[in-house]
């Protein structure tokens, strides 16, 4: 989560957010923080093979059992954020 800069996060209203996808040539991460109201989520994700694997093609060595995605929801009252949830799949 420290690939989150918190001066790059933009808000509309109660809700911000900042989202990055990251195609490193072996596989496609999602690494994102989203905020409403008091509800702040931080989400990390390896969702894919790189684009430049084809479907039908893993001689590259790239082995979807690592796939994954894990997600914190936390809220915020102006001074504290509480661990609510944390889940994770894959």
């Amino acid at each position: 989560m420290n690939a989150i800069p918190l001066e790059r996060v933009n808000w509309c209203g109660d809700k911000a957010m900042y989202k990055t996808t990251i195609d490193d040539g072996y596989a496609v991460s999602v690494t994102s923080l989203r905020i409403e109201q008091d509800t702040v989520t931080l989400y990390e994700s390896m969702q894919s093979h790189s684009e430049i694997i084809p479907d039908d093609n893993f001689d590259c060595g790239y082995d979807s059992i690592s796939e994954y995605s894990s997600w914190w929801i936390f809220t915020y009252d102006g001074k504290t954020l509480k661990l609510i949830d944390q889940k994770t799949a894959g």
